[in-house]
C-alpha cells in the first residue's frame, strides 16, 4: 500500500474514533454518544456504540453538561443543591453575604473528569541504522484503554531516503503507552488537558527493507521500547518530541506535532 494512502486511512480511522461527545449527567455518570438535537426540553442523541440505532431523549434537567468531539464544553443544567431548612433559608446577615462573595464556586468537577488523551502525533523521525541515517515520515495514534493512565497505540515510519540507493525502508509497532499528564499530577484538575505529557512506550515491532531494483525484501522486528513529551498549548494541539528504539538495529529521535480528536 502506498504510503500516501496508508496515511489517509490512519487520519481517516483516527477521526471516526475520536469524535464523540460527552453527555455528562447530573448524578456524574457518563454517555458517549453523538448528539443529534437539542430542542427546549429534550437532548436527543444516538449512542456511540450504535450510531446506526434509534435516536434516544434525554431531559435537559437531567443534563448537567456536554463536552462535544472539538472539547468544548457547554453546561446545560446546574448540579441540584442541598435542600435547606427555614433556619438557613431565612435572609442572610450583611456578613454572611460578605463572606459568600469571597467564594468562588466550581460548578464542574474536574476531578471526575477523564484526560482527554488520545494522540494523533505527525513526526519526523531521524533514523539511524547500521551506521547509516536517513529521514523518515512517523505517524502515531493510541486510543485510551485505562482512564487516565494507559493507552496502547501503534507506529508507523515510511523512509523519505531509504539507508541506500534504491532501498525503501517501512517501519511498524504495536505498544502500550503509560502517561502522565504533569497538571493532573499536581492536582490542577481544571487545566489537566493542556501543559505537559510524559509517555513511555513498550511493545514489539517490524522493519521492512525493499530493494527497488531486484525487488527484493527482508522484514525483521523485536522489541520497540520509547520515551517522549508533548506539551499541549490547547487541549487539541501540541508539539511533541521523543525517542524510541527498534530491536536492536534502529534508533531514533523523533520532533513533530500532535493532535486530540
Amino acid at each position: 500500500m502506498k504510503p500516501v494512502l496508508i496515511i489517509i486511512l490512519m487520519l481517516s480511522i483516527a477521526t471516526s474514533v475520536f469524535s464523540q461527545d460527552i453527555i455528562v449527567k447530573t448524578d456524574k455518570t457518563e454517555i458517549k454518544s453523538r448528539v443529534q438535537e437539542i430542542t427546549e426540553t429534550v437532548i436527543k442523541y444516538k449512542t456511540w456504540d450504535n450510531q446506526n440505532g434509534p435516536i434516544y431523549s434525554l431531559a435537559k434537567k437531567d443534563v448537567f453538561m456536554i463536552i462535544y468531539q472539538n472539547g468544548q464544553r457547554e453546561i446545560i443544567s446546574k448540579a441540584p443543591q442541598p435542600t435547606t431548612n427555614a433556619v438557613t433559608a431565612a435572609s442572610p446577615t450583611p456578613v454572611q453575604q460578605a463572606k459568600a462573595s469571597d467564594k468562588t464556586t466550581d460548578t464542574i468537577n474536574y476531578k471526575n473528569l477523564p484526560i482527554r488523551y488520545n494522540p494523533f502525533r505527525i513526526m519526523y523521525t531521524s533514523v539511524s541504522s547500521g551506521g547509516s541515517s536517513s529521514g523518515a515520515l512517523g505517524l502515531q495514534y493510541s486510543y485510551r484503554v485505562i482512564r487516565n493512565f494507559m493507552n496502547v497505540g501503534v507506529d508507523y515510519h515510511y523512509y523519505i531516503s531509504g539507508v541506500g540507493s534504491g532501498v525503501t525502508v517501512t517501519e511498524g509497532a504495536l505498544y502500550i503507552e503509560p502517561y502522565l499528564g504533569l497538571n493532573r499530577a499536581m492536582g490542577d484538575y481544571q487545566n489537566q488537558n493542556v501543559g505537559l505529557f510524559i509517555n513511555a512506550k513498550v511493545g514489539g515491532g517490524v522493519n521492512s527493507v525493499s530493494d527497488n531494483a531486484t525487488n527484493h525484501s527482508t522484514s525483521t522486528g523485536g522489541l520497540f521500547l520509547g520515551i517522549g513529551a508533548d506539551y499541549f498549548f490547547t487541549d487539541s494541539f501540541a508539539i511533541s518530541a521523543g525517542t524510541y528504539k527498534l530491536a536492536d538495529f534502529t534508533e531514533a529521535l523523533q520532533v513533530g506535532v500532535t493532535l486530540k480528536f
